[in-house]
């Protein structure tokens, strides 16, 4: 069962039942199955092998429970409501050396986007392993930017603005 214009042009989707499971019919060869839930990071079968006219089972998958990232938005000491926060993965400067120019276009995935609260807090789940950046921007302040500490466990980032 696939669902026109929830993932990539071409790319058949499925959604999964109350249950987990799922089907969808794709093309018979050795493919992988990406598993994208909420709150949860991205998930990668590699090699599965589709026989054509033959039903294939991919077992079961568990996935991660990904990290939190939390924090603040202040701009000159008070909290800031409303402020866009983007969670994203860090650009390596060898995607831009092999010639990529747009991380988004190109296939970097791994974005989160969330507001925060009246005074000022965020919570991003389901964020996976590795670099991170958080990005906070609203139309009276400047934009700020923060590393988020790699690592497994959950973390936690304050992004200090200063007004325009």
């Amino acid at each position: 069962m696939g669902f026109a214009g929830d993932g990539p042009p071409g790319l058949p989707v499925a959604r999964t039942d109350t249950t987990g499971a799922f089907a969808v019919e794709v093309p018979a060869g050795e493919l992988t199955v990406r598993i994208d839930c909420s709150r949860r990071p991205t998930h990668e079968v590699e090699g599965v092998r589709v026989v054509a006219g033959r039903t294939t089972d991919v077992g079961v998958v568990t996935v991660e429970r990904g990290r939190s990232i939390t924090g603040s938005v202040t701009c000159d000491g008070a909290p800031v409501a409303g402020a866009t926060v983007v969670v994203a993965r860090e650009v390596e400067e060898a995607f831009y050396a092999a010639g990529h120019r747009d991380p988004l276009r190109d296939g970097v995935l791994g974005v989160h986007l969330t507001r925060s609260n009246g005074n000022g807090r965020f919570a991003v789940d389901g964020v996976g392993g590795g670099r991170w950046m958080a990005i906070a921007d609203h139309a009276d302040c400047r934009r700020a930017e923060a590393a988020v500490e790699d690592g497994a466990g959950d973390a936690r980032v304050d992004l200090v603005m200063t007004p325009r």
